[in-house]
């Protein structure tokens, strides 16, 4: 099974790629490092079930394998990189969910979309 975790060298997507290993599936994470980082996958880079693509998500991607399953946690996850980096936190969640959402439908395969609530800035009752 073939699984695109995109934020992949995030704290989440990192674990999440972690994880998937240990059920003997194959991952292939993208990330642009944008707020991600090369250390969180740099003990991934010899597992023959982990395959790396640093791209930017708001660009279209072909893959060159069918991918069964896509779990999209590409996006800016803190406050300060919303503060920071609002126009890329903007095109990831649109443009880049777009692109991911045409990718599962190339594939015939499912989607999981997770994002945190802070996007949208402090409710007004908490929790959301």
């Amino acid at each position: 099974m073939n699984i695109i975790v995109t934020g992949g060298a995030g704290f989440i997507g990192s674990h999440l790629c972690e994880r998937l290993f240990t059920e003997k599936k194959r991952v292939i994470a993208i990330d642009n490092f944008v707020t991600g980082n090369r250390d969180n996958i740099k003990s991934f880079e010899d597992n023959p079930k982990f395959r790396f693509i640093e791209h930017d998500i708001v660009n279209p991607i072909d893959m060159d394998e069918k991918v069964d399953l896509i779990l999209h946690f590409a996006s800016p996850a803190s406050p300060i990189d919303y503060a920071n980096l609002p126009i890329e936190t903007m095109l990831v969640n649109s443009i880049g969910t777009l692109n991911m959402l045409e990718l599962a439908r190339k594939n015939d395969c499912r989607i999981l979309v997770a994002s945190t609530s802070e996007v949208y800035g402090d409710p007004d009752i908490s929790p959301q």
